[in-house]
């Protein structure tokens, strides 16, 4: 999987388990909508800022949201392969 999708799938695991829609996420992190479909749309690069507003509206850290099997060294592929 790439890293994008291991992204996009942790910021979706994360938000049905706090119950929030991707609005709910937006308003509380501060950020657009569009920034928040970006994400799940797995399409481009997320800032890191952009990250740690998400984290902190889900009120969890960097290191607990990093911290799921989506993002084992065996579960992420580069993109050429």
């Amino acid at each position: 999987m790439r890293l994008e999708e291991a992204l996009a799938l942790r910021v979706e695991q994360l938000c049905m388990a706090k119950n929030l829609t991707d609005d709910d996420l937006a308003v509380v992190c501060g950020v657009s909508l569009s920034m928040i479909e970006t994400i799940k749309k797995q399409g481009s690069e997320v800032k890191l800022i952009n990250l740690y507003h998400l984290c902190e509206a889900l009120d969890i850290s960097l290191e607990e949201f990093f911290n799921s099997p989506l993002f084992d060294r065996e579960s992420i592929v580069e993109e050429s392969e």
